[in-house]
């Protein structure tokens, strides 16, 4: 999203800040209300070269993490004034079977497949954690059970790694030559070098993550050719075509 909302930052905060401040101020007034969980992004920190504690300053680079910031930021004040029953939660970079296939993860096992090459934004010198598909419903239904209200909550791996380093597992799960698969592209406007949060928050309410990054990767690839004969068929938009 971080290209998009250079090109267009007035549809992210028309959807991230105006649109849903006006369902947050319709849900004051819902007394019935035990809990509103919003998901966030370690991307209102911006670029941190340390583990994130979750009361970390915001620092958003790009017109996308700064519509969350504000957002994050209403339900904070909201909390205060209101007593808004609301947890925010923080997740890094979601993945698995069913993802959207321009993620970086189902983008590389695709583009491999179809035995073509890859552009790496950067060189791919990024670092990011990342959070199992089943390690996130479970953080979810933890913050149901267990989430303190007015609390921020950080769900990640404990492990770090750069894109280069994702790509370079998925080229060993499927046999493929990393230096004939990738090429270097430009970096992104506004690309934050690196997310680490500290999920000690998460862990008091019993959450862990279980799937590690090789597991959850390998589980995408046979996911992907599972259905291959449908997903090959996209462009490069994903769009299907018959």
């Amino acid at each position: 999203m971080v290209v998009e909302s250079w090109e267009h930052p007035y549809n992210w905060f028309e959807t991230n800040l105006t649109q849903k401040s006006k369902l947050l101020k319709a849900l004051l007034e819902f007394r019935f209300l035990k809990k509103y969980i919003k998901i966030s992004t370690p991307e209102v920190y911006g670029s941190y070269s340390n583990k994130l504690k979750t009361n970390h300053s915001y620092n958003p680079s790009t017109p996308y993490a700064i519509s969350h910031s504000a957002i994050d930021m209403l339900l904070q004040a909201y909390f205060k004034e209101f007593n808004f029953p609301m947890v925010i939660a923080r997740f890094a970079n979601f993945y698995g079977p069913e993802q959207q296939l321009y993620r970086i993860v189902p983008k590389s096992i695709i583009t491999s497949l179809k035995s073509e090459k890859l552009g790496l934004h950067g060189g791919g010198i990024s670092k990011r954690s990342f959070i199992y598909k089943s390690d996130f419903v479970s953080a979810i239904e933890l913050l149901l059970e267990n989430g303190e209200l007015g609390k921020v909550y950080h769900f990640s791996d404990n492990s770090v790694f750069s894109i280069k380093e994702i790509v370079e597992i998925v080229c060993v799960l499927l046999n493929k030559n990393y230096d004939e698969f990738v090429f270097d592209s430009p970096e992104r406007p506004g690309k934050d070098f690196k997310y680490e949060m500290d999920i000690s928050e998460s862990a008091s309410i019993g959450w862990k993550p279980t799937t590690g990054i090789r597991e959850g990767i390998d589980n995408t690839i046979h996911w992907i050719t599972k259905y291959q004969d449908h997903i090959l068929k996209m462009d490069s938009a994903y769009r299907y075509k018959p």
